[in-house]
């Protein structure tokens, strides 16, 4: 009798071993971000060309670090960012869950994304910046930009100036 409970309890283990390992190799990739189309207005509503708008997100209960794209607005002032896709690393999201949880009430989990130009995010009719959370898997956003204060503008000039600096150079393309 003991050694079928040994038997069954070794089975148990072995089984349950090869599904995590099934389901971590055969998890499909899930949306890491939507597909989210911008429209950037000036205040009377006319398309702004040429400017910068930024993509940032991250998973945090499976990735250390976030990401960014940046985009350049069309003659309609009109930029898509494509859907991003992650595939779960069972043990990467356990330890990154685990130490976002050592940060306690600050602790932040899950998928989330948001766009901005500058120091201007999308926000919503309330004003709050709009923070993406997993769904819905296409986002619409519009963008009136208000003018910079001064001081704005001055800190925007430093950061890509210092941006300019610390860049990688290109390398020379071969012919």
């Amino acid at each position: 009798m003991r050694y079928m409970a040994q038997h069954f309890a070794n089975r148990c283990i072995w089984i349950g071993l090869i599904t995590i390992a099934f389901s971590t190799a055969a998890y499909p990739a899930y949306l890491n971000a939507p597909t989210w189309d911008v429209w950037v207005v000036d205040q009377a509503g006319h398309p702004l060309a040429g400017i910068k708008v930024s993509e940032s997100y991250q998973d945090y209960s499976c990735e250390s670090e976030s990401h960014t794209e940046v985009l350049v607005t069309d003659e309609q002032g009109h930029v898509q960012f494509q859907a991003k896709y992650l595939k779960r690393d069972l043990k990467t999201c356990l330890h990154e869950t685990a130490s976002n949880l050592d940060a306690g009430v600050h602790a932040s989990l899950g998928r989330h994304a948001d766009v901005s130009v500058g120091f201007q995010c999308a926000a919503d009719k309330r004003g709050y910046c709009i923070d993406w959370t997993g769904s819905p898997k296409q986002m619409t956003t519009k963008m009136t930009l208000q003018p910079l204060s001064p001081s704005e503008e001055k800190l925007q000039r430093e950061i890509e100036e210092w941006r300019r600096q610390h860049s990688a150079p290109t390398p020379p393309s071969n012919p």
